[in-house]
């Protein structure tokens, strides 16, 4: 107890206790459920068919929200080296022109739009992308309209890849891995899928947009691997996560940071993370499971959501959660503590090493990373310092005002605020072909020295 005592502070102990209070009503009340659920009022017939007029918040998985979107996809599976089957959702793009947010045609007769592969963020999958009730408020529909093929990825162990050549998903062993493992195997393989797809075109390169968490794991598996790096022309990170901020402010993350690193498999176990979210999910009145993630989100993070509609919050919440390791959790955690960007550390606390960090500065990719200027979860200082002067390609960042970590995603205002900015990086970025396929593109000196500050502002 004596290295606890000393890690953790009074107030500490009671967050802990708060946390651990929550988690056993949780339980207590999943167990009453069918004795509550048997004696609570039915619904009405005004409820029920309120419920049925609003059919987008009964669109629960990609596939359906891409067909009431009217979108043209297929889904394809890519094995990855060490064993798990990943779900990715091809949006192909249609071959009418369709005007962009500027005003400018979706297509051109002498260009070629590179693909673009979208990466969710922890605890998340493709649903994500689709919270919005309008179509062009939803980036990947936006990406489609400009003329891209739009690639969804679905990191292992989530609603989409839940599968493995040889383990079953209630193995512990099934559970076994962070961001580590995503960065070694799922991200090339899903970029180069993507790639794939457009070997047609000489030297073709992908966009990667990605959120939070998916933004670490592109730049991690960019820092390990140099050819990686000629498969991604350009990376757009939106809250991009690298080092977590999670220390700046009292609040039960920080008493589960301090405390030591045993305690969150004592607490949440060695599998999945918060699995108990899809029962409440599918069994609380949508109000109520609303309320609750704004209750969550307040004590966890300081988060108000007020760039969020209160009433879109409804079925927004509902795409907000898919599985996730246990052990990605207490990777982030292990940064926290450690004040870097780092693999796991297994050998955690002893002494007697040090830690591999990601070496960011071998990022050869252009990167643009947007930042929320409330955002309490992101140190972005860390991140651009530890990008200042890498190897190759342009780094930019971008301070979204007033937005926080999800407003990324939700904002009532993405339309207006965040995607002009992204449809111009893109527009710049683009490969430049002739009519009859030959590249145009600009030179790598001339990629790796230009800006993007006048496409930001």
């Amino acid at each position: 107890m004596i290295p606890i005592l000393s890690r953790l502070e009074l107030r500490d102990y009671f967050r802990l206790a708060y946390a651990l209070s929550i988690l056993i009503i949780d339980r207590v009340l999943r167990f009453v459920w069918p004795v509550i659920y048997f004696f609570k009022p039915r619904k009405s017939e005004h409820d029920s068919l309120k419920e049925e007029k609003d059919k987008f918040m009964g669109l629960k998985d990609t596939r359906t929200m891409l067909m009431h979107f009217g979108v043209d996809f297929e889904e394809v599976v890519v094995r990855t080296e060490d064993g798990f089957f990943l779900t990715l959702f091809r949006m192909l793009p249609t071959t009418n022109e369709s005007p962009s947010i500027s005003g400018n045609s979706a297509n051109s007769s002498n260009t070629s739009k590179p693909p673009v592969l979208m990466l969710h963020g922890s605890m998340l999958s493709s649903d994500i992308w689709f919270c919005q009730r309008e179509p062009l408020k939803n980036l990947p529909i936006l990406l489609l309209r400009l003329g891209h093929e739009v690639w969804l990825g679905n990191r292992r162990g989530n609603k989409y890849s839940s599968r493995h050549m040889h383990l079953k998903s209630r193995q512990p062993e099934f559970w076994d891995w962070g961001l580590d493992e995503v960065a070694l195997f799922d991200i090339p393989s899903m970029v180069q899928r993507v790639v794939d797809s457009g070997k047609n075109i000489k030297g073709t390169k992908c966009v990667v947009i990605a959120f939070s968490q998916g933004s670490a794991e592109i730049m991690a598996a960019l820092s390990l691997d140099k050819e990686l790096n000629e498969k991604v022309g350009l990376v757009i990170g939106l809250a991009t996560m690298t080092r977590p901020n999670l220390l700046s402010s009292p609040s039960i993350m920080s008493a589960l940071i301090h405390g030591p690193p045993e305690l969150l498999y004592l607490l949440f176990g060695r599998k999945m993370m918060l699995s108990s979210v899809l029962f409440w999910m599918e069994k609380l009145p949508s109000r109520v499971y609303s309320a609750l993630i704004d209750f969550f989100m307040g004590q966890l993070f300081g988060w108000d959501c007020r760039n969020i509609d209160k009433v879109d919050r409804r079925h927004m919440y509902l795409k907000l959660y898919s599985y996730c390791s246990v052990k990605t959790v207490a990777h982030w955690f292990q940064m926290a503590r450690a004040g870097r960007f780092q693999m796991f550390d297994d050998n955690e606390p002893s002494t007697g090493h040090v830690p591999i960090a990601y070496p960011l500065k071998q990022i050869r990719s252009p990167l643009v990373l947007f930042f929320g200027e409330r955002d309490s979860l992101c140190d972005h200082k860390y991140t651009m310092d530890e990008l200042a002067d890498k190897a190759g390609g342009p780094v930019e960042h971008v301070i979204q005002a007033d937005y926080e970590h999800i407003d990324f995603i939700m904002a009532d205002n993405v339309d207006t605020a965040l995607f002009p900015r992204i449809e111009k990086i893109l527009a710049r970025c683009r490969t430049q072909v002739t009519v009859n396929g030959a590249p145009r593109s600009r030179s790598r000196k001339t990629s790796d020295n230009s800006s993007f500050s006048s496409l930001i502002e």
